[in-house]
């Protein structure tokens, strides 16, 4: 894919966890991805490009954060990269059945002076709990377009595209953002005000949300088993590890298969190609190949299953029901995946480790992890 850099608009895509973020820029930029990690740190570094209309765009998966006053690694990340990354405009991915939490991200984004764009994802969620979201008094109330989308099946990605070819064809200013003063336009909005930001959301949320008391909240009668305090540790202990299962599993029916395939080539090719050579490829090259097919497929299943549960949001249910016993240790909730991922592998676990908030507690972790 040929890339002139100079005609790039880089897009940085930022939202909270469970909000659907990876899989809209998945979506968005299909193969075109290039995974590494951010300078200096082992967190993922997701770039992906898509070509629309004649422009090239450059989309940043930024790690998940709750807000831009970083608690995390990851949340540093996010903070850093809004705030000095080299972006020609921010898309905040937002929950359409939690928006009121969603939208603080975008509230204090805006204070960074860069146009930006609220894509309103997870709407069937939210329309199957009974939550109505009025899109046009929405955008109107915030001042910023709003896209509705359900990333899962596509929908919504094209219209999301269309408004960022829209805005930079018509070289328009970056749209509203909230003033430095509560004394500039609306008394309710201010950029270094709390109570200003939530009123700010507050009101948006009041003239454009509906709720029915019809809705049926799947979440809440969820969340009943789930963050139950003894069954859903129970069930805590019981689905990490089947999904480790799980994906060893699914990796030895894909590189396993290829790891058979090349221990039965072994005496085959040794057979037919005698000699120094063909004992190299025989028993040291192809078992090589095969064994790195194999572990490669092995922990890319692992891990696709556990961002499949990261973006259900029961990854973030586990670490609740987890923190009080582990904050006994000196660790928080989060320490609960990699600690319980590494019942099936510490290599996975050491991996996963890298979302422990501190340097400490990662430390305490992976010391726990041999018992």
């Amino acid at each position: 894919m040929g890339i002139s850099l100079s005609a790039m608009r880089t897009i940085a895509v930022a939202g909270q966890p469970n909000t659907g973020k990876s899989t809209v820029f998945n979506r968005i930029t299909g193969l075109h991805q290039r995974v590494g990690n951010w300078p200096g740190k082992t967190v993922d570094r997701k770039e992906g490009f898509r070509e629309h209309k004649g422009s090239i765009y450059r989309f940043v998966d930024l790690p998940g954060t709750y807000s831009l006053s970083p608690q995390s690694p990851e949340e540093d990340i996010a903070a850093t990269y809004l705030a000095t990354g080299d972006t020609d405009a921010i898309v905040v991915i937002a929950n359409a059945a939690r928006l009121e939490r969603s939208l603080y991200l975008a509230a204090e984004a805006l204070s960074l002076g860069k146009p930006l764009i609220i894509a309103l994802n997870m709407m069937d969620v939210a329309e199957d709990e009974g939550i109505t979201v009025d899109i046009p008094s929405l955008a109107d109330n915030l001042q910023l377009s709003v896209i509705p989308m359900v990333a899962t099946a596509g929908k919504g990605i094209q219209l999301l595209l269309d408004t960022l070819s829209d805005r930079f064809a018509a070289k328009a200013a970056p749209e509203h953002h909230m003033p430095a003063t509560s004394s500039e336009n609306n008394p309710n909005v201010a950029t270094d005000d709390l109570a200003g930001r939530r009123a700010w959301i507050e009101q948006a949320c009041r003239e454009s949300v509906r709720r029915s008391s019809k809705g049926h909240d799947r979440t809440r009668s969820l969340d009943s088993w789930l963050l139950h305090p003894i069954l859903g540790r129970l069930l805590a202990f019981l689905v990490l590890p089947a999904g480790c299962v799980l994906g060893v599993t699914a990796g030895m029916c894909t590189g396993g298969l290829v790891l058979m395939g090349a221990m039965q080539a072994v005496p085959v090719i040794s057979e037919i190609w005698p000699g120094m050579l063909g004992s190299l490829v025989a028993n040291a090259i192809l078992p090589a190949f095969g064994w790195v097919c194999a572990l490669l497929s092995i922990i890319a299943a692992v891990h696709a299953i556990f961002h499949f549960l990261e973006d259900t949001g029961y990854l973030a249910r586990v670490a609740y029901l987890l923190d009080p016993p582990l904050s006994g240790f000196g660790m928080d909730g989060k320490a609960a995946i990699p600690l319980l991922m590494g019942l099936l592998c510490n290599t996975v676990a050491i991996s996963s480790s890298r979302i422990i908030s501190t340097q400490r507690q990662r430390f305490i972790a992976l010391a726990m992890l041999p018992f």
